[in-house]
């Protein structure tokens, strides 16, 4: 199975820290859909780390 790219998961997190710098509202539509993608990658990257350590899915998200 291919690693996706840790580097565009945590660019994410990147992104919407840099809104935040540039004014962006907490609870404008611009956070919300960054706030979508960071969930999504953060997702990403729970489900690498237990796969990694031999952990399955703990069936709670």
């Amino acid at each position: 199975m291919a690693r996706p790219d840790v580097g565009l998961l945590m660019g994410r997190m990147r992104e919407l820290r840099d809104a935040y710098a540039r004014g962006t509202a907490v609870g404008s539509a611009e956070e919300a859909s960054l706030t979508a993608h960071r969930r999504t990658a953060m997702a990403e990257m729970r489900r690498l780390m237990r796969e990694d350590l031999g952990f399955g899915p703990l069936g709670i998200q």
